[in-house]
């Protein structure tokens, strides 16, 4: 059986699955709330799948319509995701409702937004449930020292709204993340007021040999790869959510 990530490319990681994504249908073993919106569903799968850091899959939540959720982390069958049903629609009633026992079904894996091979330092920058993907990345370096050190700002509007560190505490273990939070619509000690994008751009250094993952809200994301332009980054890669 061949490895779970294996590198075909110079570039990025690729795992061992076919170009056709799989869907199964998974039982929901556990739904944790991280925030007033924002919970954690772990799935188990039917059998196992192999994905790559990064990677998305759609559950479906209606008869018709399919949501995309990056996945946070695999433990064998085990599968999490962290989505946000603050926005309403159908997929946030199905989501609020959702209990351990149900069943979804999910195609997975999918998406192009993975972890590069390369000797860079990382730097990743997210805001709400844009830091899901990155999560995996950050699990996937960590274990494999891919760097010694990585860089990490996540944005959101109070500090209630902050729950990463219980995702970061294990990796800063055996690595060091320098992590930065920051909260625009309060001013608390220990976080760092105004916007993700305003806090990038008033870092110095030399960006032209990092690599970039962005990731979360839209404007956040075109805004914060502006940014890192004028200062002279190349290795940038970005999902919108």
């Amino acid at each position: 059986k061949s490895s779970l990530y294996t590198i075909s490319s110079p570039k990025s990681f690729r795992p061992g699955y076919s170009q056709s994504s799989d869907k199964v249908l998974a039982r929901l073993v556990d739904k944790l709330q991280l925030t007033d919106s924002i919970y954690e569903f772990c799935y188990e799968l039917p059998r196992e799948i192999d994905f790559c850091p990064g990677q998305y899959a759609r559950i479906q939540h209606s008869d018709a319509y399919y949501g995309s959720y990056s996945i946070v982390s695999k433990n064998g069958r085990l599968i999490k995701f962290i989505i946000e049903t603050k926005f309403g629609g159908f997929y946030a009633a199905y989501f609020k409702f959702l209990k351990p026992g149900d069943y979804s079904t999910i195609r997975l894996p999918l998406g192009d937004f993975t972890l590069r091979q390369s000797d860079n330092k990382k730097v990743f920058i997210s805001t709400g449930t844009g830091i899901a993907p990155q999560i995996s990345m950050i699990s996937y370096a960590t274990k494999n020292s891919l760097d010694e050190k990585i860089d990490v700002y996540f944005g959101c509007r109070y500090a209630k709204d902050n729950f990463i560190n219980r995702y970061l505490r294990d990796f800063e273990k055996n690595f060091t993340i320098n992590l930065k939070i920051c909260i625009s619509r309060e001013r608390k000690e220990g976080y760092i007021h105004g916007r993700v994008t305003n806090t990038i751009n008033a870092v110095a250094g030399n960006f032209k040999n990092d690599d970039f993952y962005i990731s979360g809200n839209p404007v956040m994301v075109a805004d914060t790869v502006k940014v890192l332009r004028k200062k002279g980054a190349i290795n940038i890669y970005s999902e919108n959510y």
